[in-house]
C-alpha cells in the first residue's frame, strides 16, 4: 500500500473541548477531522487519528469503556468517510 494512500485513510479524531490539531512535520489529511463529545473526565490526545482501513472487532465478551460519542454532526461524515474507503481497490 502507498505511503499517501496509507495516510489519506486516516483523519483526526479529536475532544470536541479543544481544537483538532497536526502533530510537528505531519502532511495534512484529505479528510475532515471528527469531534467527539467525551463521557464525564475522559479526553483524547492530540495525536489520536482513525483509520478507516482498519476497523477492529470486539468480542461480545471483552470489557469496554464507553468514553464519548461522536458529535451528531460527524456521524455522515464518519460512514460516508468509512464505507469509501472499504469500497476503494488500490
Amino acid at each position: 500500500m502507498r505511503a499517501d494512500r496509507t495516510h489519506n485513510s486516516h483523519c483526526i479524531i479529536y475532544d470536541q473541548k479543544h481544537q483538532p490539531q497536526l502533530l510537528a512535520n505531519q502532511p495534512p489529511f484529505t479528510k475532515d477531522a471528527i469531534g467527539v463529545t467525551m463521557f464525564s473526565d475522559e479526553t483524547l490526545s492530540v495525536a489520536t487519528r482513525l483509520c478507516y482501513t482498519r476497523p477492529t472487532t470486539i468480542d461480545y465478551n471483552v470489557k469496554v469503556k464507553h468514553i464519548g460519542q461522536v458529535v451528531p454532526e460527524h456521524l455522515d461524515r464518519l460512514l460516508s468517510d468509512y464505507r469509501t474507503e472499504q469500497l476503494r481497490e488500490d
